[in-house]
């Protein structure tokens, strides 16, 4: 089995709906979504709320700003969360 090269990571992006989109030196785009879109979603399924009736998501946690950083070893960092460049290559889709 050839092993696939993974290109170094040119650039990174945080989309609206907390998705990530990550640009390759290739010209290559994948998509993937963030940690806190999967926390958000898995909040939303359960159905978890505070006494109030509504979820525990605040209006901070939509919009937190985009924080990111780039490492020389392909894995990069997005608000304090840390992503492996090289696997979401692989398992990161074209488009959503």
């Amino acid at each position: 089995m050839k092993t696939r090269v993974v290109p170094a990571i040119s650039e990174v992006n945080l989309l609206p709906n907390l998705f990530i989109a990550i640009n390759y030196q290739n010209g290559i785009t994948k998509y993937v979504r963030s940690t806190f879109n999967q926390n958000e979603v898995t909040s939303l399924r359960q159905g978890i709320h505070n006494g109030f009736g509504a979820t525990q998501l605040t209006p901070g946690y939509y919009w937190i700003g985009s924080e990111i950083k780039i490492n020389e070893d392909n894995t990069f960092t997005v608000n304090g969360e840390q992503y492996d460049g090289n696997h979401l290559y692989r398992e990161g889709v074209n488009h959503y």
